[in-house]
């Protein structure tokens, strides 16, 4: 991204086999650009930057669900608690307030 000057985007392919011709034709359109609030950062796990603009904490080894530091979202069974103000639910959720 630094190199190119420009954020990278999800793409969509298509593909179908022209059994005729012997090979496959693949169609690719670009992803519609993501909201920024919607983009996470992946050290402190928030949401809004990208790790390159990060100036939080480094979170990017606990569970985003829970917070803990053992385990991983997938596999956690605990209830949601927020790693930045403690609240019932996971980090960076709508209903977060913030610190």
């Amino acid at each position: 991204m630094r190199s190119l000057e420009r954020t990278a985007v999800a793409a969509t392919t298509s593909m179908w086999e022209r059994r005729d011709v012997g090979h496959s034709v693949c169609l690719v359109r670009s992803a519609p650009k993501q909201q920024r609030s919607a983009v996470r950062c992946f050290r402190c796990l928030e949401r809004g930057h990208t790790t390159a603009d990060c100036r939080g904490e480094d979170r990017s080894g606990l569970c985003l669900r829970c917070g803990a530091a053992d385990h991983r979202a997938a596999t956690c069974t605990k209830d949601p608690k927020c790693i930045v103000c403690g609240g019932p639910h996971r980090i960076a959720a709508p209903m977060c307030p913030g610190p």
